[in-house]
């Protein structure tokens, strides 16, 4: 239930809701739009964590949600975050993401 949890909160209030100062390597079309070599751009992690073609009823928080695990709360590949890890550990004591200032979560192990 922890894990659900953890992952359902990264996925649905990440720690990072984009990305800035990305530039595009190549000429690359996405969501039907071109964008030529050499554009900035931002990526949305928060928006892609709500993607409805990737998560059932994005907009419901659900903490028993099979895939949360699949978020980009983190990044991806090279550009992950080292601490995800961390964030991820469920034993109770370890200061997570889903803790906000203003809330208080308490874990049982």
């Amino acid at each position: 239930m922890v894990k659900g949890l953890v992952e359902e909160t990264l996925r649905y209030w990440g720690p990072v809701d984009f990305i800035s100062r990305r530039i595009a390597k190549e000429d690359l079309e996405l969501g039907g739009t071109h964008i030529p070599k050499g554009v900035p751009m931002m990526v949305g992690l928060a928006t892609a964590n709500r993607d409805p073609e990737r998560f059932s009823h994005p907009d419901v928080f659900d903490i028993t949600r099979p895939d949360a695990d699949k978020h980009v709360a983190f990044g991806e590949g090279i550009h992950i975050c080292i601490g995800a890890p961390l964030a991820r550990t469920d034993d109770g004591l370890t200061p997570h993401p889903a803790h906000r200032p203003g809330t208080l979560i308490l874990l049982s192990t």
